[in-house]
């Protein structure tokens, strides 16, 4: 028998997800010292818009991989530094206009394709929210802030 998710199951993913970053800050600790609020805000704002757009099954879950993965990236940079940085969660703050830009540009990539695979669209949720905070990390990184690695 075969697994065809649907939209209830989605959500059902998205939350999941969304767990493991906000699991992990309440057990090791708010390395970006932003507030727990901050770890919840940001999945309920998406989750909201990516509601707003009607998505196809297993959209939502590729939005929150791409938001728990940017977050735990953060998250490391702090916990496995000797000497953390306070101000690292205003670098992450600062890159949320590219999460947004990238899940409008999945949006509309997706729904010029009529029929598409569901593990197809969940990943491309997931790339272009990556894709989306990259590139505007790297744009702030050379432009407003130094970011190490990514300051070119």
């Amino acid at each position: 028998m075969k697994f065809s998710p649907s939209h209830t199951h989605d959500r059902i993913f998205f939350c999941i997800t969304i767990m493991v970053p906000l699991l992990l800050v309440l057990f090791f600790g708010d390395a970006l010292y932003m507030g727990l609020w901050y770890y919840i805000v940001i999945p309920v704002f998406a989750f909201v818009a990516v509601e707003a757009c009607q998505p196809r099954v297993l959209f939502r879950s590729g939005i929150a991989l791409g938001i728990s993965v940017t977050f735990i990236v953060y998250l490391s940079i702090n916990w496995f530094n000797d000497n953390p940085d306070g101000l690292l969660g205003l670098g992450h703050l600062s890159s949320l206009p590219g999460i947004a830009v990238g899940f409008l540009l999945a949006v509309l990539s997706l729904r010029k394709q009529k029929k598409m695979a569901s593990t197809l669209v969940y990943f491309s949720a997931f790339l272009s929210v990556l894709m989306g905070f990259v590139v505007n990390q790297v744009a702030l990184c050379n432009s407003l802030m130094f970011c190490g690695v990514l300051t070119i």
